[in-house]
């Protein structure tokens, strides 16, 4: 073998220099793109493109030649005592400028480029998969993290490790699992709500939810939510940065707010009163002041009184009460008796005003600030000084001895200044998240709902929720965080990378929260046990994106979502639905959103990252499933290109998968034709491979000859170089085995054919055909397919 390759090399040199004035003349060096073949007879065609293919076989013996040497080269390198660097540096970068002027000309194969592309798409694309999957799994991490914050809570989950196995992809059954009872009953029905009406807000599910729970804790946190979460708030196109720093966010924080803990007193007021019925003697008209009398008659608070009494009781004790409940109207009924008092005439002059809803300004501010600097030194009352500190912001601990007191008095006294509303506003909750933050909230005996209800009454929506999420049981703040989202309350995260809760450098108060990653820390717990919350869930991050990557915008958070959940568990049916051998679409868990969200576009998601994972036959269905057939064709076309040269079992599955598409579209409309047509030629290059692993070598030469895709011919050759271009690029993927599977049919029929017989004379034709073929289309072959070709024709002599 080695004296017969020595010999093609010689003939080569031969040819080479017999013809190199006439061939450099039309077959400039590396190229053979703009021969014209009129010009040139017959034999010195293919003498020229012969010497072409014997160059590019002495080109990769010169480089291994040359290889050898840089090895044997670095060898003696090692072994050697190290030289001055500038005595060896010098002809290893010569040999390097030799190695790359020898290497032949990128822009001989026209083809070449496109396939890079593709490579480098294929890698961006499986990139970008394989990073949002990272992404969404480095949450269980955070979620160990974060388990042992949960212990204070009774429902928080004690299966962290179970939890870590099951991510790992473990395929058990997984569709529907109970969950713990809290998570169960939040879970049931929001999926109750989607499935009737995906469109609308969560507001009524919690509040069913809400009903059917008995811990007291959870009753408390949820009725503050309910205090603020009353409406949406913006419409899609408003800015939430703009209004969460507005006046109308500021009102109706406080409207709301002091509303709550009027309701939450008033309970309070009635239970006590209902608890002791005979001490508390409630009589009279029903109302705000025979209410509070029977409470003080309850609560038998004694204080130095001054001014007088109102009944029973002293006078201010029963307006700062009124003041307390939030009946302004009863506060001035009870003031009227004071108002010939000229030393507290401005504060009555302001509770009557409060009575017709009109606000403190500026000057009556300034009038009442004097007037207490002058009746401070002389006030015995804590209730007076307690009415005074509400109106001009001042703490009376004497009276406002909680923290629901305290905040209720700092929120009343931004409610009902005029003028610096929204600076005592900021400063409330600068003073709660900054001056005391958590500390002060939870030092010790502290609570975490104490704090919580802090923040979340001051209009602290991301502090407070992150907060739940750390210290209480994320089953509240998920929820919560989802309504405030589906209400426009909530600043999300300029990216879905960032942590939790990140607050700005300058102002403390102002926070992000990254819903995205609250969402999906919350199902990481049971995404495994019950696809069907899991999605529901998902669900909300419908219009999240993920970060842009390179100005390469990102996907959509709950395709991925539904991606990660087909990967992980394979329930694809279940999941994506299914089509019937009718083909009728039966629906899946996605398909109740379907009125928000683009059904097709979700499963084609699934189904591209299904074909990057390297499943394509089912990257097909889905497509399929999807209604895109042009995508199921275009990966199907892909794939029997890869494999088709092959007969195996993997083939024949994509080989029934091409019949079924074949058959379930052929003769649609929207399906392009081109499509179909480089399906079929592929299935018949399939059928050609097949007779020639048979062995059926005639045969296989008669489906070449119908098919037609390498000329057999030399007639032909220049009509089919000129249509090159018509050629799919599927199949100029395999060109190179097409024609080395001839040539060795052509070689064994010439073997097994007698030496006169005429067919001998017609394979030598089909050789010389292939040949001339393959060095003049603007497509170059592998080096090793060049000699073999060669190599093969030799044999037919």
């Amino acid at each position: 073998m080695a004296s017969m390759f020595d010999d093609i090399l010689q003939r080569a040199e031969k040819l080479t220099n017999s013809t190199q004035l006439r061939a450099s003349t039309f077959f400039p060096r590396g190229s053979l793109t703009t021969v014209n073949v009129a010009q040139l007879d017959r034999s010195t065609l293919l003498d020229a493109n012969l010497a072409d293919i014997f160059r590019t076989s002495e080109e990769m013996c010169q480089r291994k030649q040359l290889r050898d040497e840089l090895i044997h080269h670095d060898q003696q390198l090692i072994t050697q005592p190290i030289k001055p660097q500038t005595s060896w540096k010098k002809p290893t970068i010569s040999r390097a400028e030799d190695y790359n002027s020898q290497l032949p000309s990128s822009s001989y194969n026209i083809t070449s480029g496109s396939v890079l592309e593709d490579f480098v798409e294929d890698s961006i694309e499986r990139s970008r998969v394989e990073a949002e999957r990272a992404f969404l799994n480095q949450q269980i991490l955070e979620a160990t993290q974060l388990a042992p914050l949960h212990e204070k809570s009774v429902h928080a989950s004690s299966g962290d490790f179970d939890r870590l196995q099951l991510t790992g992809g473990a395929p058990i059954a997984r569709t529907f699992q109970p969950l713990q009872l809290l998570q169960d009953v939040f879970a049931r029905k929001i999926d109750e709500h989607l499935t009737k009406n995906c469109q609308a807000n969560i507001l009524p599910a919690l509040k069913s939810a809400f009903l059917e729970v008995e811990e007291s804790r959870t009753k408390q946190i949820w009725e503050q939510v309910f205090a603020i979460c009353v409406k949406p708030l913006l419409d899609e196109t408003e800015s939430i940065n703009e209004f969460r720093a507005s006046q109308a966010w500021m009102n109706h924080i406080l409207d709301n707010s002091t509303k709550y803990l009027h309701t939450m007193f008033r309970n309070h007021v009635e239970a006590l009163i209902e608890a002791n019925r005979e001490q508390a003697r409630r009589g009279g008209v029903p109302g705000t002041i025979t209410l509070v009398e029977a409470y003080l008659n309850v609560k038998r608070l004694r204080i130095n009184a001054q001014d007088g009494n109102f009944g029973n009781h002293p006078i201010w004790m029963v307006i700062f009460h009124c003041l307390r409940l939030g009946d302004f109207e009863a506060a001035a009924t009870v003031a009227k008796q004071l108002q010939n008092l000229p030393h507290c005439s401005v504060l009555i002059t302001i509770i009557l005003n409060l009575a017709k809803n009109i606000l403190i300004n500026q000057d009556m501010r300034i009038k009442l600030n004097a007037e207490w600097k002058h009746e401070s030194k002389g006030t015995k009352d804590y209730f007076k000084k307690a009415v005074y500190g509400l109106l001009l912001s001042f703490d009376c601990p004497e009276v406002n001895d909680s923290i629901e007191n305290w905040l209720w008095a700092r929120l009343m006294a931004c409610k009902l200044d005029q003028h610096q509303q929204l600076n005592r506003f900021h400063q409330l909750q600068r003073t709660i998240c900054v001056d005391f933050g958590e500390e002060y909230f939870m030092g010790g005996d502290g609570d975490c709902l104490v704090y919580f209800s802090a923040l979340w009454l001051t209009g602290q929506v991301e502090r407070a929720i992150d907060l739940l999420f750390r210290l209480e049981t994320p089953v509240h703040a998920a929820h919560i965080s989802i309504i405030a989202y589906q209400f426009r309350m909530l600043v999300l995260s300029e990216t879905v990378s960032a942590p939790i809760l990140s607050a700005d450098s300058n102002e403390p108060t102002i926070c992000r929260l990254n819903f995205a990653r609250i969402i999906l820390l919350y199902v990481k717990e049971f995404e495994l046990k019950n696809i069907c919350y899991a999605l529901n869930y998902c669900f909300f991050l419908n219009k999240l994106e993920f970060d842009d990557h390179d100005g390469i915008p990102g996907g959509n958070f709950f395709e991925a979502c539904v991606s990660r959940l087909v990967y992980l568990t394979g329930e694809v049916d279940s999941i994506l639905g299914s089509l019937t051998s009718n083909g009728e679409h039966l629906p899946g868990y996605i398909d109740k959103f379907s009125a928000v969200v683009n059904i097709p576009d979700i499963i084609s998601r699934v189904a591209f990252d299904t074909n990057i994972n390297g499943d394509t036959l089912q990257a097909c269905r889905l497509y399929c499933l999807a209604d895109r057939p042009n995508d199921a064709i275009k990966l199907i076309c892909r794939h029997l290109s890869m494999c088709v040269t092959s007969i195996n079992d993997r083939t024949s599955d994509a080989v029934k998968m091409s019949e079924w598409l074949a058959k379930s579209y052929k003769g649609i409309t929207n399906v392009e034709s081109q499509h179909l047509s480089t399906m079929f030629l592929l299935l018949d290059l399939y059928t050609l491979f097949r007779l020639f692993n048979e062995p059926n070598y005639e045969a296989t030469l008669s489906v070449a000859e119908r098919l037609q895709v390498i000329p057999l011919d030399p007639n032909q050759v220049q009509s089919s170089v000129s249509n090159f271009h018509m050629v799919p690029d599927q199949v100029r993927a395999i060109l190179p085995d097409i024609c080395v599977c001839l040539m060795k049919a052509i070689v064994e029929v010439f073997k097994h054919s007698l030496p006169s017989s005429p067919t001998r004379a017609q394979m030598q034709n089909y050789a010389r055909a292939i040949v001339l073929y393959t060095a003049m289309i603007p497509y170059r072959f592998p080096t090793h397919i060049n000699s073999q070709l060669l190599q093969l024709q030799t044999q037919l002599h």
